[in-house]
């Protein structure tokens, strides 16, 4: 916020891309993977670009302003449920522990 008490703009951004290496190794250090909440099944699905090696991106914005988050989703291959990653700290994680 600023000193008019109105919220930065936030727009879905393509930077930093994350790989499909990358984003694995962050699943694998901060969310083992355990069965689905709804089916049980243990198959989760990333979603990405196979051209360029990297995960979509997706963007949530609130409805109220322009201000929203970033995500990186993960669905159950079975039923379709979706997990949602915030952006902002798997690309942390890929900064420090990979040395992005």
């Amino acid at each position: 916020m600023d000193e008019n008490n109105t919220v930065a703009e936030a727009t879905p951004t393509s930077d930093p891309a994350v790989t499909l290496e990358q984003f694995n190794a962050f699943l694998a250090a901060k969310a083992p993977e355990k069965p689905c909440t709804e089916c049980g099944i243990t198959e989760w699905g990333v979603h990405g670009d196979a051209d360029s090696d990297t995960v979509f991106k997706g963007f949530i914005a609130n409805g109220i302003s322009a201000a929203g988050t970033e995500f990186y989703p993960v669905t159950c291959r079975h039923c379709g449920i979706a997990k949602l990653y915030t952006a902002q700290v798997v690309e942390r994680w890929v900064s420090d522990a990979m040395g992005k």
